[in-house]
C-alpha cells in the first residue's frame, strides 16, 4: 500500500497488531480457598496474570505484589493461591492477530516474571472489567484499546530500564573481544530470556550472536596479521584464545587458510 505524507508516496504496511479479550476478572484465595489451576494442554487462547496482593506461585515460581505473567497459547499452565496468603490476582484471556510478533517487536518475553507499579496498572485493568463483559463494539475497541495500554505500558518500563540497544551490544563486543562468549550475559544487558535475544540479534544482523561474534574476531585477526608483526599466539590470547592450536583451526575454517599462510600470502601481495 503506497500513502501520500503531504511530500511523497510512501510505502505503507497495515498494521497486524490487534486484540481481544476474551474473558477477564479478579479472582481472591479467600474464595477459592488452597487451590491449583492445571492445565495439560494450556489454553488456546493468551493469558495474563498480574497479583494485586499476596502470592501467586506459576510453573515453581513465587510472584508478589506487582508481579506479572503471561502465558502463550497451548503451553501448559499450573499456577496455585493458597487461603492463608489472602491472594487477589487479576487474569486476562486474549487472542489477537500476530500476536507474537506484538511481543517480539516490543522485546517481551512471555513466561517470565515482570514487575509493574499498581498504580500504572491498575487504571487498565479496572477498565477492563468494566467494558469487557459488554458485546457491544464499542466497548469491545474500548476493551481493545486498555489492554494494548497495559501491554506498552509494560514494553515502555521494560525498554527504558537498561536503556540498552542492540547497537550498544554490538559495540560492547567490539570493545571486548577477550571476554568468552556468553548469551546470557548480553541477553541480561537487553532484558531478554537468551532465546529472545538470539531471535532479535539475528533479526537485526542477520547472524546468530555467535557467528557475529567469531566473525568480529577473525576480520579482527585478519588486520592484526596484516597490519602488525604481533605473534600468532599474542593475537589469539588478545582474542580471547588460550589455544593457539584452537584459534588457527577456528581461522583456517572462516578463512581457507591458516592464520601462519594468510600473513605469508599477504606479505607476498605486497612485494
Amino acid at each position: 500500500m503506497w500513502v501520500y505524507n503531504g511530500q511523497k508516496d510512501l510505502e505503507f504496511v497495515p498494521t497486524t497488531h490487534t486484540l481481544k479479550v476474551a474473558s477477564c476478572g479478579v479472582m481472591s484465595s479467600v474464595k477459592t480457598g488452597d487451590c491449583t489451576v492445571y492445565r495439560l494442554n494450556g489454553r488456546q487462547d493468551w493469558s495474563l496474570f498480574y497479583v494485586k496482593q499476596g502470592f501467586l506461585y506459576i510453573d515453581g515460581q513465587k510472584l508478589s505484589t506487582g508481579d506479572l505473567y503471561i502465558y502463550p497459547p497451548r503451553i501448559t499452565q499450573k499456577y496455585t493461591v493458597y487461603f492463608n496468603d489472602d491472594t487477589l490476582y487479576n487474569y486476562v484471556h486474549f487472542t489477537g492477530e500476530d500476536v507474537e510478533k506484538l511481543f517480539s517487536d516490543l522485546l517481551l518475553d512471555t513466561q517470565k516474571i515482570y514487575n509493574v507499579e499498581h498504580n500504572i496498572v491498575s487504571p487498565f485493568l479496572e477498565r477492563l472489567l468494566t467494558v469487557s463483559v459488554s458485546s457491544d463494539q464499542i466497548n469491545k475497541l474500548k476493551a481493545e484499546y486498555n489492554l494494548m495500554g497495559l501491554i506498552l505500558v509494560l514494553a515502555e518500563k521494560y525498554q527504558a530500564k537498561g536503556d540498552v540497544s542492540m547497537a550498544s551490544i554490538i559495540s560492547t563486543m567490539h570493545s571486548d573481544l577477550k571476554r568468552p562468549f556468553d548469551a546470557n550475559y548480553y541477553a541480561k544487558m537487553l532484558n531478554l530470556s537468551v532465546s529472545r535475544f538470539n531471535h532479535v540479534f539475528k533479526k537485526e544482523t542477520g547472524y546468530s550472536p555467535l557467528n557475529y561474534y567469531i566473525n568480529l574476531r577473525m576480520e579482527t585477526a585478519k588486520s592484526m596479521l596484516k597490519f602488525t608483526n604481533m605473534r600468532i599466539c599474542k593475537i589469539a590470547e588478545n582474542l580471547g584464545y588460550d589455544d593457539v592450536l584452537y584459534f588457527s583451526k577456528v581461522f583456517k575454517k572462516h578463512l581457507g587458510v591458516s592464520p601462519s599462510k594468510f600473513r605469508q600470502k599477504d606479505k607476498e601481495t605486497i612485494t
